[in-house]
């Protein structure tokens, strides 16, 4: 048996020089962010962040209030949403079941900085899930 004969066969495209096998992968998406919360300060830490990582992450949108979250959730439909609980105008609890109400499986990661608000306190839980469950 030859030397040629026992080497695999690739099927693969011609190189172009300084092309190697990475070159030729389809782009990775960016996960698509949305932002909602009421304080300035903390959107303005959260966009930062993206955007130092503007590989992985794309920002989408900004909202100030709960109302805002869930129209540029619609117009946008964001990869994830992070979610302030505590906001003017519609607080996070009733933003998520309007934007659950158009998809159930939205991604929407909560961020509070309120004590009560963690594992003690599940009320906000609850309204959540009682919403999802089958009448």
């Amino acid at each position: 048996m030859s030397e040629r004969s026992s080497k695999p066969q690739r099927s693969a495209a011609p190189k172009t020089a300084g092309q190697d096998a990475s070159s030729t992968r389809q782009p990775k998406s960016r996960i698509r962010v949305l932002i909602a919360d009421d304080h300035g300060v903390v959107r303005e830490g959260l966009v930062s962040m993206i955007q130092r990582n503007k590989a992985d992450m794309m920002l989408v949108g900004e909202a100030s209030n709960g109302r805002e979250a869930v129209e540029l959730w619609k117009a946008n439909r964001p990869d994830v949403t992070l979610l302030d609980l505590r906001m003017p105008e519609l607080d996070g609890v009733e933003a998520i079941k309007e934007i659950r109400a158009t998809d159930d499986r939205a991604k929407i990661i909560v961020l509070t900085t309120f004590r009560r608000h963690l594992p003690r306190d599940t009320g906000w839980r609850q309204r959540l899930s009682a919403e999802r469950r089958p009448t």
